[in-house]
């Protein structure tokens, strides 16, 4: 139910809900980095330390339980969450038990997507994942192939000084 059907498209939720989707819709997604976030789980009134996902395409992170991120594993045959970046998933809705209740829950689907395991690169231009400006093109060099460049080599789309920085001090660390 996206796209103000639902009541909870008019609040600012940080988080993909399953108001978020039209019924029975699914959404293929690649994901771009997986970091540590705390919590509220309101059945134990305690926070909670789970990794959040989020993504390149305009779509809001996750927080990933335990089935969705053994499902990503499953799915893309990898178990080192450094290494999903570029992993593409399909997420959509299910019913499950949650506190007791069946409610409508994001799930990550069993079945592999349809565009691929893993995107070559991002697909559009993000901002750099260091400094958050925009990527351009350098000589004869396009901003996408910046950005492919630097996915490939660091797992994250840079631009073209945040790529020689990180090339430098690899370079340190390897003299040193």
């Amino acid at each position: 139910m996206a796209n103000g059907e639902d009541y909870r498209d008019y609040m600012d939720k940080e988080y993909l809900g399953s108001w978020d989707f039209r019924p029975g819709e699914e959404k293929t997604v690649t994901i771009k980095a997986v970091e540590q976030c705390e919590v509220f789980e309101q059945n134990t009134n305690k926070k909670k330390k789970m990794p959040k996902i989020t993504f390149y395409e305009n779509v809001k992170p996750i927080v990933a339980n335990n089935k969705n991120s053994k499902m990503i594993i499953a799915v893309t045959g990898i178990g080192n969450v450094k290494e999903w970046n570029g992993q593409k998933i399909t997420l959509r809705v299910e019913k499950d038990r949650a506190s007791g209740k069946l409610v409508d829950c994001i799930r990550v689907s069993p079945d592999k997507p349809k565009s691929g395991k893993v995107a070559e690169g991002p697909p559009s231009i993000p901002p750099c994942g260091d400094c958050g400006g925009e990527i351009t093109g350098v000589g004869d060099y396009t901003a996408e192939q910046v950005a492919a460049v630097n996915f490939k080599r660091y797992g994250v789309a840079l631009c073209a000084d945040c790529g020689n920085k990180r090339k430098e001090e690899k370079k340190e660390n390897v003299d040193t």
